[in-house]
């Protein structure tokens, strides 16, 4: 994990980002994703007065590609962009500007490394109370769990938090050290 811990964030932007690095695949809930940042783009979960809508990076390949890729049509891609299979350095350059990850697995997690290296750069990650994020969203994560295939108690968590710097800031240094525990 030494890389993420070394990881420097980039000052935060007019347009805050949320990201998704893993596999396109139904079990890891890309689609409760695409529909959560649906709700938000759509204003069915409003933004507060003076928030810009964030931009949905998602990153990573796989069966659900074009799931991803017609929702960045119909949203446009200053809402939703797809970056197929990033390397490393994009990995870590996507989370040094991400202001919160995401992590929406709905079964079928026993750990959640990608949970884990997104705390340790310091990315707070509002993530599916699986089994496997349970376990390492513990004490003050908690606060960051929602039911699994809930698009909606998603997209208020992601609203919740993108409004609040306060709360996102003292969740990043929780995470970090918190990271430093797991690893």
């Amino acid at each position: 994990l030494s890389e993420f811990f070394a990881l420097k964030k980039a000052a935060v932007t007019e347009q805050q980002t949320v990201l998704f690095v893993d596999r396109l695949e139904p079990r890891k809930g890309i689609q409760v994703l695409v529909e959560a940042w649906a709700l938000i783009a759509g204003g069915r979960i409003p933004l507060p007065d003076g928030l810009k809508m964030p931009r949905l990076i998602v990153a990573g390949s796989g069966e659900l590609g074009a799931l991803v890729a017609d929702a960045a049509r119909r949203l446009g891609s200053d809402v939703l962009q797809h970056v197929p299979a990033p390397d490393r350095a994009q990995h870590l350059r996507l989370l040094s500007e991400a202001s919160l990850a995401a992590s929406p697995s709905i079964y079928g997690e026993s750990f959640g490394i990608v949970v884990v290296e997104a705390l340790a750069s310091g990315t707070p990650v509002i993530a599916a109370a699986n089994a496997g994020y349970a376990h390492v969203l513990t004490g003050r994560g908690r606060d960051l769990l929602v039911e699994p295939g809930d698009a909606a108690a998603l997209a208020r968590k992601f609203v919740e938090l993108l409004a609040s710097t306060e709360k996102r800031e003292a969740l990043a240094q929780w995470g970090r050290e918190h990271a430093r525990q797991l690893g």
